[in-house]
C-alpha cells in the first residue's frame, strides 16, 4: 500500500471541510436578551457611579477652593454660610441630598480647620475616634456632631427621608457648634493665619 494512502475515517470519511462527518465545529454563541439588559445595566451603573463620584469631589472642591482664595476670617465666612443656607420648598429627594450635603461640607469645614483632622476626606466611620479626641466639645456634643455626620450621610447617600422641621433643626444645633468652636483672643488670630497662609499657597 502507498504511503500517501488515506484510511478510512470513522463515520465515513471527512466532510467537505476537513471534519470528520458529524461534527460541525465552533458555533457562534446566541446571546439571549437578558443578558444585554444585565450588561447595559451594569454598564449604567459604573457611570453613574463615576459620574457622582466626579461631581461630589468637585463640588467639595469648588468650596474649599472659595474658602482659599480669600484673606477674609474664614469664620466669618462660615457664618454666611449657614445664614444663607435654607431648606428649600419642595423639600424632597435631590434637595434634601443637596441641603444636607452642603450642611456636613460646612460642619466637616469647620472641624478640618480648628482640630486639623482633615474631616472633608475622610469617612464617618474614620472620624469617630479623633473627633472625640481632638474637637473642643463636650463628650455630648461630639456625640451629637457624630450624629449628625451619620444622619447627613444616610440622606445623601441612602435616600434616607427627612423633613423641614429636621432641616432646621440641624441648622440651629449647627450654629451652635459653630459659635463655641470658633477660636477666641489668640487662637482665633492663630486660625486665621493659618488659613490665610493655606489661601496663598493655594494661589
Amino acid at each position: 500500500m502507498s504511503r500517501s494512502a488515506v484510511l478510512p475515517q470513522a463515520g465515513g470519511g471527512r466532510s467537505p471541510g476537513g471534519l470528520p462527518h458529524d461534527i460541525r465545529g465552533l458555533l457562534p454563541y446566541s446571546w439571549p436578551w437578558w443578558e444585554y439588559a444585565l450588561w447595559g445595566l451594569l454598564v449604567a451603573a459604573v457611570l453613574a457611579l463615576v459620574g457622582f463620584g466626579g461631581w461630589y469631589f468637585y463640588r467639595k472642591w469648588r468650596a474649599r477652593r472659595d474658602l482659599a482664595i480669600t484673606n477674609e476670617d474664614p469664620w466669618e465666612i462660615f457664618g454666611r454660610r449657614l445664614t444663607a443656607l435654607r431648606p428649600p420648598m419642595p423639600f424632597s429627594g435631590s434637595e434634601q441630598e443637596e441641603f444636607f450635603f452642603q450642611l456636613s461640607l460646612l460642619v466637616r469645614e469647620v472641624i478640618e480647620l480648628r482640630t486639623k483632622v482633615p474631616a472633608t476626606d475622610r469617612t464617618y466611620q474614620e472620624l469617630r475616634e479623633p473627633l472625640r479626641r481632638k474637637l473642643p466639645l463636650s463628650t455630648e456634643e461630639v456625640e451629637a456632631v457624630l450624629a449628625f455626620l451619620e444622619r447627613a450621610d444616610l440622606v445623601k447617600f441612602a435616600g434616607a427621608p427627612s423633613s423641614v422641621a429636621e432641616a432646621e433643626a440641624a441648622l440651629s444645633r449647627v450654629g451652635r457648634w459653630l459659635q463655641k468652636l470658633r477660636p477666641r483672643g489668640i487662637d482665633q488670630v492663630a486660625a486665621t493665619s493659618v488659613a490665610k497662609g493655606g489661601s496663598l499657597a493655594a494661589r
